[in-house]
C-alpha cells in the first residue's frame, strides 16, 4: 500500500487500503476466537484452561523475540503478504486436524499467536506510510476498520454456526486472511525499514532497569499487568459457565453471541462515547469505567452464576478494553519523552499483559480442582478490579506532577510562600534587627507580600543605613500610620536626599502645613528642593510658586529639570500643565522617562495633550515601553491618535513601525479592527509586517476577537501580489549578483536586498494564513518548508494543500516553490521576459518605495552602460528629493557620456 501522493490525494485516501485491510484481519481473527472457545468447550475439559492459559504466554514471548530478528533481515514490500499466506496455510491445516484434541489445544494457542503476528507487522505499514503528521489524521479511521471487521466477523460467526459445525470458520478465516494477503500484495504494503521501529520483546530487558526505577512507569507495569489477570479471570469464569450451565450443541450460538455484542459495544463506545469521555472527565478518571464496570458485572455474577450474568462479564470486559481502555491507556504515555516511549511502550505491555496472563493462569491451577473454583475466580476478578482502582489512584496523581515538571522545565517556576505562623513571623520580626542590609529589607518585604506591614516597627526608620529607610518609606507611603506621621520632622533633616523628598510628600500627604516646608525650598539637593516647591504650590497661595517652576523647566539646570520631572511625577497635578510642556521641550531622555511616568499616573484631559509628544517617543528604544504605557493609560485620544499615524503616509518611519506593537496593548476589541484596515492598504511591507505580527498576538490572546473572511482573503491577495512581484524583480536581478569586481558592487548588493524583500512577503502570507487558520500552527508550516527534510517539507505542503480552497491553494502552493511566478488567481505585474528589457527593469526598480533600491537601481543603470534607461532616469529626477535627484544627474550624465562615445 502506497503513501498518498502529495498534492494529488487526500491522505483518508491513501489509508482506505490499510483500513480495508484491518477490517478483513480483525474478522478473520474474531472468527478463529469463535471458533477456538467453541472448539475447545465441546471437546476439551476445562482442567486444561489454566493450561492453554500459561501456553499462550509462552508462546507469545517466545515467538515474538523471533519474529522481531526475522523483521530486521527480512524486510520488503511483499513481506506482509508472505506472512499472510503463511498464516492462511496453518489456519488450513488446523481445521484439517481440528477433530484432534492435541490440535484442538494447539489451535488455542496459535489464535493468539495469529495476534501477535499478523497485528505487530500490520501497523509497521501506516507507520512506514504516514508521517506523524497525517498519522494523527489517518489512525482513528483505520482503526475503526478494524472494529467494524470485529463487528462483521462476530456476526459472520454467529450466522455460519446456525447451519454449520465451528471447524467452518476456520475455513471462512482462511478464506478472509487470502484475501487479505491479496490485498496487502496489490497494494505492496510497506513493511518495516532497518531501524525504524523496535518490535515487541526486542527490548524487554530495558523494563526492569527503567520502569523500576521510575515510580510512573512502574505504575504503568502494573497497570498492564492487573488488567490482564482480571481479563484472563473473566475469559476463565465465562467460559467455565458455558461448559457447566449450556448444552454442547448450544455452546457455538452463545460463543457467537458474546463476540458479537463486545465487538457491537466496542464500536459504540469506540464511535460515541470516547471523545466525550475523554474530553469531559479527562484520561485517568476514564480509566476508571472499566474496573468500575468489571466490579459491578462480577459482583452480580457472584448474586447469581447464570449464564446471562457471565455473558454480561464477558461483554463488558471485551466491549471496554479495546475501545476506551485501549486509548486512555496510550494517552498516559503522552507526558514520557519520545525516545523513552518508543523504548518502553511495547516492553511494558508485552511484559505486563503475558505477565498478567501467567500469574491468572497460576492461580487456576491451584483452584481449578476445587469445587467453587468459578465462585473463587470471580473474587478474584473483584480483588484484582478494586486493586487496579488503587492503581489508577495512584497513578492520577503522577500523571499531573510529570506535566507540572514539563512546565518547570519550559519557564521559571514561582516559589510559593510557606504559612505564616506565629515562628515565621517572630523569625521575620527578629531578623529587621539583623546587622545585614540585605537581611533587614528581604525581611521587610516578606512582611509586606504576606499583608503583615504593620508587623514592621517604625523605629526601622532609625536605621544607620539609608537604603533601609528607603525600603521602609516606600512600603509605608501607601498606608496611614500615624507613628510614621510623628517622625516626619526627624526624616526632613535625614542624610538621604531620597528621605527627605520622601518625608516632604508625606508632610503634605499626612495635612500638616505646608508653609513649614519653605525652608526646604533651598535645600542644597535639587530633587528635594523640586520636591518642596511642587508641594508648597499646590497650596494656597502658591501660583508665583508655579511661575518659578517653570522658569526652571526652562532655564535650569540638566540636574534641576530631572529632579522636578521626579517630583512631578511622584505628585502629578493637573495644574502643573505649562511646566510638564516646559520640561518636555527638552531633550535629556531621563527627564522624558519621569514625565512620561507623571503621564501615567494623570490620566486625564490634559494629559492628552501630551500624546503626540509621548508618540514621539516611540521612536527612543530607551522610552518606548514607557511611552507605550502612558499612551494604553491614556486610553482612547491615544488610541484614536495612533489610528491617525498609522494611516497617515507622512508619519516618520521610525515612529510608525511602532505603532502596531503599541496599538496591540489597547482593548484587542478595539485595536483589531485598525490593525486589519492597515494590511488591507498595500503601502509600506515593514508596517504591514508588524501589523500582521500584532494581530497574530491579539487572535492568541483574544481567540474571540472575529475577522471577516474577505478582509482576511484581500490581506493575503496583497501579500501574494508582493511576492510574485519581488520574485520577478530577483529573478531578474539574478544574472546580475556575481561577484566580479570588473562588474562593480550594486548588482550584488541589489540582488542580496530583493531576496531579503522576496522572505519578508513570504513570512506575511504565513502570518495572514495563521489568521485565517489560527487553530493550526502556521508558524510550524512555513519553518518546516525550509527545512532540509524532504518529509517535512512534503509534510507542509501537503497541509497547505488540505487547508487552502481555490483558488487560494494554487496560489499558497506556488509561494512555496522558488521559481514560481504565477498562478490562475494571483499574478505577477510584470513578467519575467518583460523585465530583460533595461528599461523596464530599471523602471520597476525605481518604482520601489524602498529608497536604498531606487538608489541601488541609478548606479546599477550607470555600471551597466544602460543608455536606454536614460528617459525613466530623467523622469524619475524630477520626483526625487534634492540629495537623491542630484544622484539621478550624475548617473544620467555619465551614461549620456557613454551614449556620445558610442555614437561617435
Amino acid at each position: 500500500m502506497r503513501a498518498p501522493t502529495l498534492g494529488t490525494a487526500s491522505p483518508l485516501s491513501g489509508a482506505w487500503p490499510f483500513a480495508v485491510l484491518l477490517f478483513l484481519l480483525v474478522g478473520a481473527h474474531s472468527l478463529l476466537e469463535t471458533a477456538r472457545d467453541s472448539l475447545f468447550l465441546r471437546t476439551q475439559p476445562l482442567s486444561r484452561l489454566p493450561w492453554v492459559y500459561l501456553a499462550v504466554a509462552v508462546a507469545v514471548l517466545a515467538v515474538t523475540p523471533a519474529q522481531a530478528w526475522l523483521m530486521r533481515r527480512k524486510t520488503g514490500a511483499l513481506a506482509m503478504a508472505t506472512t499472510l499466506l503463511v498464516t492462511t496455510a496453518l489456519t488450513t491445516s488446523f481445521w484439517a486436524a481440528a477433530p484432534n484434541p492435541l490440535a484442538v489445544n494447539a489451535f488455542y494457542v496459535w489464535t493468539a499467536l495469529f495476534s501477535s503476528l499478523v497485528f505487530a507487522q500490520f501497523w509497521l505499514g501506516p507507520a512506514e506510510a504516514f508521517d506523524a503528521g497525517q498519522a494523527k489524521r489517518v489512525f482513528g479511521f483505520i482503526g475503526a476498520g478494524g472494529l467494524f471487521g470485529a463487528v462483521a466477523g462476530a456476526a459472520a460467526a454467529k450466522l455460519i454456526l446456525m447451519t454449520s459445525p465451528p471447524r467452518a470458520l476456520l475455513l471462512v478465516s482462511a478464506a478472509l486472511t487470502l484475501v487479505a494477503a491479496m490485498v496487502a500484495g496489490v497494494w505492496r504494503c510497506p513493511s518495516q525499514r532497518p531501524g525504524s521501529a523496535v518490535p515487541e520483546v526486542s527490548v524487554l530487558q530495558a523494563v526492569p532497569r527503567d520502569a523500576m526505577k521510575d515510580p510512573y512507569l512502574r505504575l504503568l507495569t502494573v497497570l498492564a499487568l492487573v488488567p490482564a489477570v482480571a481479563a484472563t479471570l473473566v475469559d476463565y469464569v465465562f467460559k467455565t459457565t458455558v461448559a457447566a450451565q449450556v448444552l454442547p450443541k448450544n455452546i457455538p450460538g452463545v460463543i457467537a453471541n458474546a463476540y458479537v455484542a463486545q465487538s457491537v459495544l466496542a464500536l459504540a463506545v469506540e464511535l460515541l462515547a470516547v471523545r466525550f469521555l475523554l474530553g469531559s472527565e479527562g484520561v485517568t478518571r476514564s480509566l476508571f469505567l472499566l474496573p468500575v464496570a468489571l466490579l459491578a458485572a462480577v459482583t452480580g455474577f457472584a448474586v447469581a452464576s447464570t449464564v446471562f450474568l457471565a455473558m454480561c462479564l464477558k461483554i463488558v470486559d471485551g466491549g471496554l478494553r479495546p475501545s476506551l481502555h485501549r486509548v486512555s491507556t496510550e494517552l498516559l504515555y503522552v507526558p514520557v519523552p519520545p525516545a523513552r516511549r518508543r523504548l518502553l511502550l511495547p516492553s511494558i505491555e508485552t511484559v505486563g499483559q503475558r505477565g498478567g496472563q501467567s500469574a491468572a493462569s497460576l492461580l487456576l491451577l491451584l483452584i481449578q480442582n476445587l469445587a467453587a473454583a468459578p465462585a473463587l475466580a470471580a473474587v478474584a476478578i473483584a480483588g484484582a478490579a478494586v486493586g487496579w482502582l488503587e492503581v489508577i489512584r495512584a497513578l492520577r496523581s503522577r500523571y499531573v506532577q510529570l506535566f507540572r515538571e514539563q512546565l518547570a522545565r519550559g519557564r521559571v517556576a514561582a516559589v510559593g510562600l510557606p504559612r505564616l505562623d506565629l515562628e515565621v513571623a517572630e523569625t521575620l520580626v527578629a531578623a529587621l534587627g539583623s546587622s545585614e542590609t540585605r537581611e533587614v529589607i528581604t525581611s521587610m518585604d516578606l512582611l509586606v507580600r504576606y499583608g503583615r506591614p504593620r508587623l514592621v516597627p517604625t523605629l526601622i526608620l532609625y536605621h544607620p543605613d539609608a537604603a533601609v529607610v528607603r525600603a521602609a518609606m516606600a512600603h509605608f507611603e501607601s498606608s496611614q500610620r500615624s507613628d510614621v506621621d510623628a517622625l516626619l520632622p526627624f526624616l526632613l533633616k535625614h542624610a538621604d536626599e531620597w528621605v527627605r523628598a520622601t518625608a516632604v510628600r508625606r508632610w503634605v500627604t499626612a495635612g500638616r502645613p505646608a508653609d513649614e516646608l519653605r525652608k526646604l525650598s533651598e535645600d542644597p539637593s535639587p530633587l528635594v528642593r523640586a520636591t518642596a516647591l511642587v508641594a508648597l504650590s499646590g497650596a494656597v497661595g502658591g501660583v508665583d510658586l508655579v511661575a518659578q517652576l517653570q522658569a526652571t523647566a526652562r532655564n535650569g539646570s540638566v540636574a534641576e529639570r530631572r529632579a522636578m520631572a521626579h517630583a512631578i511625577a511622584d505628585a502629578p497635578r493637573s495644574d502643573l500643565r505649562q511646566v510638564f510642556e516646559a520640561l518636555f521641550d527638552g531633550k535629556d531622555l531621563e527627564t522624558h522617562r519621569e514625565l512620561i511616568r507623571s503621564a501615567l499616573r494623570l490620566v486625564t484631559g490634559d494629559a492628552a495633550r501630551f500624546i503626540p509628544k509621548l508618540g514621539a517617543l516611540l521612536a527612543e528604544p530607551e522610552l518606548r515601553s514607557v511611552a507605550r504605557d502612558a499612551l494604553v493609560a491614556i486610553g482612547e485620544p491615544a488610541l484614536e491618535w495612533l489610528a491617525e499615524q498609522l494611516r497617515s503616509a507622512e508619519t516618520p518611519f521610525l515612529v510608525g513601525r511602532e505603532i502596531p506593537g503599541t496599538l496591540a496593548r489597547f482593548p484587542h476589541e478595539r485595536a483589531a479592527p485598525i490593525l486589519l484596515e492597515r494590511i488591507l492598504s498595500p503601502r509600506g511591507g515593514l508596517a504591514r509586517f508588524r501589523a500582521l505580527r500584532a494581530l497574530n498576538q491579539i487572535r492568541r490572546e483574544t481567540p474571540n476577537v472575529a475577522f471577516q473572511r474577505s478582509d482576511l482573503e484581500k490581506a493575503l491577495s496583497i501579500e501574494l501580489s508582493t511576492v510574485f512581484k519581488d520574485r520577478a524583480l530577483r529573478l531578474a536581478a539574478s544574472p546580475f549578483g556575481g561577484t566580479n569586481a570588473s562588474e562593480g558592487p550594486a548588482g550584488a548588493l541589489l540582488l542580496g536586498i530583493l531576496e531579503g524583500k522576496e522572505s519578508l512577503a513570504i513570512e506575511r502570507v504565513f502570518r495572514v494564513l495563521q489568521l485565517i487558520f489560527p487553530r493550526e500552527r502556521v508558524e510550524h508550516i512555513s519553518l518546516a518548508l525550509r527545512s532540509r527534510r524532504s518529509d517535512l517539507r512534503a509534510a507542509a505542503a501537503e497541509l497547505l494543500f488540505e487547508l487552502m480552497r481555490p483558488p487560494w491553494r494554487e496560489a499558497v502552493l506556488a509561494v512555496v516553490e522558488p521559481d514560481a511566478l504565477s498562478v490562475e488567481s494571483v499574478r505577477a505585474p510584470w513578467s519575467l521576459s518583460e523585465l530583460q528589457r533595461p528599461e523596464l527593469f530599471i523602471s520597476a526598480l525605481l518604482g520601489q518605495s524602498s529608497e536604498v533600491i531606487r538608489v541601488l537601481a541609478v548606479y546599477f543603470a550607470g555600471e551597466r552602460g544602460w543608455v536606454e534607461t536614460l528617459p525613466v532616469l530623467r523622469a524619475a529626477s524630477m520626483a526625487m528629493n534634492q540629495e537623491n535627484s542630484a544622484l539621478v544627474s550624475d548617473a544620467i550624465s555619465q551614461l549620456e557620456h557613454t551614449e556620445q562615445r558610442l555614437h561617435g
